[in-house]
């Protein structure tokens, strides 16, 4: 290797330009600075990272030095405990009712708070509307429809979860980091995995579960292990061979569990996360992908029970709720009845919440007040006893108990999150030294896609996945800054 290019690898630190080649296709021309302008190689004498490395870029190491590799484990460990439901299988399977979220809700931010660096989240696009969207929603709780009850949901809710993004950017400050951070999470979707295996049953004949836990519902569980999916992608990204053996076998088990629960939108939501990796593939991987796909789905879709088959295509495409019920009334089959049902019911649910919304534009009902405010509402006005209430959907969920204005900070949140990591992606692609960064993109943007579009047909959004989520996009982006700028600063003369 020349002297000219010594990337220093063992900090996880890209120093060097080049040409721009890598796994999701070759891009011509040199990497360049925050402001574009092409990096030189570094003068001779010096190498990258080390003793002779210039006063700027040692100042700029101090600025953007991690935590120890502890602190940032034990946050990957945090995450990891969300992402593999540990209370619930500690109490549900292993009878051991220990509440470890609870123990490493208090630990995990003590830990990060004395390494002082808890506040780099506030220097990235995605502060503002995501503190803007949890003082929203603790504003609503205090004014809702019954305060005591949001109030008392509230406070766990940002104290445990909603910080994550902060922990995230406090001990990831590099994209090998950010990776390891991601590793970690991904880590945590395995026990659901194993527990499909081991305790998933099909109730009705028709659609797979895990009974007593909150993937019961199988919308639910499908969401979990796509969402799980995309993060698991990293290890497949990565040169490990064990990593890829893993995912070679796990992510087609889980795409099999998924159609197993005859989720039609999370069936919808595996074509498009499929797009979107079209569109980020390199042109051989892409070719691959219009193979594998369709051939995969023709050999996995008969082979499912014909009641399951039959529930992921019985779908109505109307707008109106009577033609559905129409619909569903004249079906002779039982069980393309019960998905006409279940449409015409969801379609219910998501008017209920529209109108809930309309009545509390501003502050919405409260958290999870939606049901018990609707349910209220319809007996004062009509005597009706109120169904089983639930919006099915994120974003009616936060218009209907945080009003537009939390609605709006919620979407704007998604959104800089996608351009974030989409940016990431483009400017790390192919340059010698960010593999991590543009790797880490890949997985982050695919589960920002099950996340944004997949939650239009459930209403998920007071569970960790979307703090995780942004959390992951906030601190890869951060990251790759931090990378980007030490770069620079190390090619200067």
């Amino acid at each position: 290797m020349p002297r000219s290019f010594v990337p220093n690898h063992s900090r996880g630190i890209p120093v060097l330009p080049g040409k721009r080649i890598g796994a999701f296709g070759p891009v011509p021309g040199q990497f360049g600075n925050a402001a574009g302008v092409g990096v030189a190689h570094p003068a001779s004498g010096f190498r990258g990272g080390g003793r002779f490395a210039p006063p700027a870029s040692m100042a700029l190491r101090g600025q953007i030095a991690a935590p120890a590799g502890f602190t940032l484990a034990l946050v990957g460990f945090y995450s990891a405990l969300h992402t593999s439901f540990a209370g619930e299988i500690l109490q549900v399977f292993l009878h051991v009712p220990f509440p470890v979220v609870g123990i490493f809700a208090v630990i995990v931010p003590l830990v990060v708070l004395s390494t002082g660096s808890v506040l780099r989240f506030l220097g990235i696009p995605l502060a503002l509307p995501w503190m803007l969207f949890n003082a929203w929603v603790i504003i609503c709780s205090a004014v809702s429809f019954y305060p005591r009850g949001s109030i008392t949901s509230v406070i766990p809710f940002e104290l445990r979860l909603q910080i994550i993004p902060f922990l995230f950017c406090a001990v990831a400050t590099t994209s090998k980091g950010v990776r390891r951070l991601l590793s970690i999470t991904a880590i945590g979707v395995l026990p659901i995995i194993f527990l499909c295996f081991t305790e998933g049953q099909t109730q009705a004949g028709t659609r797979f579960n895990i009974p007593g836990t909150s993937l019961e519902n199988p919308n639910d569980l499908a969401f979990h292990l796509l969402w799980g999916a995309a993060l698991l992608l990293l290890f497949l990204l990565h040169k490990g061979k064990l990593g890829k053996l893993l995912t070679l076998v796990v992510i087609p088990a889980s795409l099999w569990f998924i159609l197993k629960t005859a989720s039609r939108s999370n069936f919808l939501t595996i074509f498009a996360v499929v797009v979107v990796g079209l569109l980020l593939a390199a042109p051989s991987v892409r070719a691959i992908l219009l193979v594998v796909v369709p051939i995969g789905l023709a050999i996995a879709l008969p082979l499912l029970p014909k009641a399951t088959l039959s529930r992921i295509f019985a779908v109505e495409v109307t707008s109106s709720i009577a033609d559905v019920g129409a619909d569903a009334a004249e079906t002779a089959d039982m069980q393309d009845r019960r998905a006409l049902g279940s449409e015409e019911e969801r379609m219910q649910l998501a008017a209920l919440a529209v109108d809930a919304t309309v009545r509390h534009p501003v502050f919405g009902v409260g958290m999870l007040m939606f049901a018990g405010e609707t349910a209220d509402f319809m007996k004062k006005t009509s005597g009706r006893k109120a169904p089983w209430l639930t919006a099915h959907n994120s974003y009616l969920k936060i218009s209907s108990e945080n009003g537009v204005p939390g609605l709006f900070f919620y979407v704007w949140s998604i959104l800089t999150a996608f351009w974030m990591t989409w940016r990431t992606f483009q400017r790390s692609r192919g340059r010698p030294g960010f593999e991590d960064a543009s790797r880490n993109s890949v997985c982050i943007l695919l589960a920002l896609v099950v996340y944004a579009f997949g939650t239009f047909f459930c209403d998920i959004v007071y569970l960790p996945y979307c703090a995780i989520t942004l959390g992951l996009a906030a601190a890869n982006y951060l990251a790759f800054r931090n990378d980007d700028r030490l770069a620079t600063a190390l090619a200067r003369p």
